[in-house]
Parts: structure tokens; C-alpha cells; sequence
């Protein structure tokens, strides 16, 4: 039960991310977004673990590891221009 709540929880907040990115509420360089992703990710990598889908599990973390990439590369960006004034 808690496998499959997780894995629905997963897979509704990368549809809400897509959603709100369609919608215009975030935007594809946002944190928020990648986060929703990632989370999604992870979420809906456990819960496939749980019930042995493998495949599902690998493209599921490797959604979630982009979406760590696209949080590193924005907090990155931002420290820049922080540091540097500019864009």
C-alpha cells in the first residue's frame, strides 16, 4: 500500500510539474520544477522497486538525475550572477 501511494504521489507531481510548466505557472529553469521532477522521479523509482518493474526504476532515476543536474546547473547560474552581476 505504502509502495503504490508513493509511486501514484511520484507520478502526479511530474504530471503537476508538466502542467504548471504548460500553464505558464513555472518555468522549464525554475528549481521549483526540477524539483517536482526529482521528487517525482525518486518517488516513482522506490515504488517500482518495490514491485520489481526494473525498467521502470531506471527511467525513473534517470528523470530524477536530471532533474539534480537542471537544480545544480540553476543554484550555479544564480551563485554567478551573485557573484558576478550577470546573467
Amino acid at each position: 500500500m505504502i509502495a503504490a501511494t508513493l509511486g501514484w504521489v511520484g507520478t502526479m507531481g511530474t504530471f503537476a510539474a508538466y502542467v504548471l510548466l504548460w500553464r505558464g505557472k513555472l518555468g522549464a529553469d525554475s528549481i521549483a520544477y526540477a524539483l517536482m521532477n526529482t521528487v517525482g522521479g525518486v518517488l516513482g523509482g522506490a515504488a517500482s522497486a518495490y514491485y520489481g518493474a526494473w525498467p521502470s526504476v531506471a527511467s525513473n532515476l534517470v528523470w530524477a538525475a536530471v532533474g539534480m543536474q537542471s537544480i545544480a546547473a540553476e543554484v550555479h547560474r544564480r551563485m554567478r550572477c551573485r557573484r558576478f552581476g550577470v546573467a
